[in-house]
This record gives structure tokens, sequence and C-alpha cells, in this order.
């Protein structure tokens, strides 16, 4: 089981090198890492190529993290997608606590969401994600609260799911119009086209 790990890079030589470490550090070793960097202008794209022995690197101008994504998943052999955002970073054992999770659950049509501590810049935790229902009045989770209150973590993060390929051939990709919400847009179309959500409160 292939999981293909996503990372969209622009400009972030402060966090990449900690973000790439941790997706190489997984315990669950059928992984691709693929890290595709937007257009940077400073070394983000020098530090990937320290590792290009290592991951796939895409090197594209700069479009916008949804088309950043989209680019990696145009070239990912997996049939499990992770996206991994270039200042987040996974514990050693978040993969292989999601395939064991999808391996439970058994339906590419139930997506697995798990949980996430927020951190500073400095790596300090600062707070969790790991509830389902959140307090948030943004107007993307007032909507879910009233439709599907139960899937508000989903809309909170992207980071901690894994989702089977198949879903883009459903729903299609993320919307590279949205330059800000592509994350929240894409769930709204999971979760109108039917597809299942499972929780699983650990923190990856």
């Amino acid at each position: 089981m292939l999981v293909s790990i996503i990372i969209p890079a622009y400009n972030t030589e402060k966090y990449i090198r900690e973000c790439i470490e941790s997706c190489l550090n997984q315990t669950y070793k059928e992984i691709e890492i693929i890290a595709v960097d937007d257009g940077s202008t400073d070394k983000t794209l020098e530090i990937l190529q320290e590792y290009s022995d290592r991951i796939k690197i895409i090197s594209k101008e700069n479009g916008g993290t949804a088309s950043a994504i989209n680019a990696g998943i145009d070239k990912m052999s997996g049939q499990w997608f992770k996206k991994v955002d270039s200042d987040d970073m996974l514990y050693s054992n978040a993969i292989e606590e999601l395939v064991n999770a999808t391996k439970k659950v058994n339906d590419v049509k139930t997506i697995v969401c798990m949980s996430e501590e927020i951190i500073d810049d400095k790596g300090t935790k600062i707070g969790e994600n790991n509830v389902m229902y959140d307090n948030s009045t943004s107007n993307c989770k007032a909507i879910v609260k009233l439709i599907a209150p139960e899937y508000c973590i989903f809309f909170w993060s992207f980071a901690a799911n894994l989702v089977h390929k198949s879903i883009f051939d459903d729903v299609g990709k993320f919307d590279e119009k949205e330059l800000e919400v592509e994350d929240y847009d894409l769930a709204l179309r999971i979760l109108f086209g039917g597809y299942r959500y499972h929780h699983i409160p650990k923190i990856i």
C-alpha cells in the first residue's frame, strides 16, 4: 500500500528541512515523497535538492498552493494521498497509524482523520485539534456545522487525513482559483460527493 506524501512549498526555508526529515523518518516505509517548489525566491529549492536521492522534486512557476498540490498529484504513484504542508511535521508513526486505520475501515469512500498539535515557530506546543466539533465562527465551518457538525475537524485541517486517489476522479482536484481556502473547497465537494469521515483521536 504505497502512500504518496505531497509537500507544497513556497519560501519556507526556515521549516522545510524539518518537514522533509519528519517524512523520511516514518516507521511505515512504503511511501514516496514529492516536494513541489512553487517558484520560491529563497533557499527552499536549494534545500530540497539536498534530498534529491530520497525524494521527488518538482519545480514550477508560482501559482499558489492548490496548483502545487495538483502538480504533485499528477506525478504520484501511490493509491493513497497524504498532504503535508512545508511548515508541518509528522510524528514518526503518523503514516503507520493512518494506514492501519484505513485497513480497519476498509472502504476507499471513507477518509480517515486523526488529530494534530499546534506549534509555534520554535516548535513549542500551543494547542491541539483533537475533537470533531469546534467553536469556530468562520463561514466555511459554519456551513459544515449546519449540515454535518460531526465532521468539523476535517475542515479545520487537511494535514491529518489520508485520502484514496480515486477521490480526485470523483470530485476533482484542488481548485487553483482558490488561493486561501483550497482545503475547505475540496472538503465540501468531498462531503457532498457521498464520502464518509472516520476520526481517530490520536495526534500524529
